[in-house]
């Protein structure tokens, strides 16, 4: 899982480069049931554990499998243009899984807490590993940024009524 930094390339290095940074990858297929209660698709849910390795985390991410995920939060005027289960369907689930617990369990069990704003690098990671163009990944990336607070500080009133 390893990438040389841009701009930092030699044609005659080949192999993993020493000035080698960590990169994120899917690691498990993504495996999800449509729960809807409707005939739009709204809500998924996973069939099975979805594990990534995160290099903004430098860590690997393990959505458990039941996890229920609404999609990214578009507003119902733009869906056309913006489906909440589209290409970025993985970056979504990792992130909404990040916002909703705060963070995640270590391969040893141990919990790890995120912030929001590495949650939402997450996402752009994501989205972008899977193909999103740039500009895209970037503009919800941004639209994280400015208006994500509230659904992480609902997430993060319920996480506090769990403890």
């Amino acid at each position: 899982f390893f990438q040389a930094e841009d701009g930092i390339r030699d044609v005659a290095v080949t192999g993993v480069q020493t000035c080698a940074l960590p990169i994120s990858a899917f690691l498990t297929e993504l495996k999800v049931l449509d729960v809807s209660e409707g005939y739009e698709t709204d809500t998924l849910e996973l069939e099975a554990d979805f594990r990534v390795y995160s290099g903004v985390l430098d860590a690997i991410v393990n959505v458990p499998a039941g996890f229920r995920c609404d999609g990214e939060s578009v507003p119902v005027a733009i869906r056309f243009l913006v489906p909440k289960f589209g290409q970025s369907k993985r970056a979504a689930i990792v992130h909404d899984y990040l916002y909703r617990t705060g963070g995640y369990n270590t391969v040893d069990g141990c919990f790890k807490p995120v912030c929001r704003s590495m949650a939402d690098k997450v996402y752009k990671e994501l989205a972008l590993l899977k193909g999103t163009p740039a500009w895209r990944a970037w503009l919800r990336y941004s639209v994280l940024r400015l208006v994500g607070w509230k659904a992480w500080n609902k997430d993060k009133a319920m996480r506090e009524k769990v403890v």
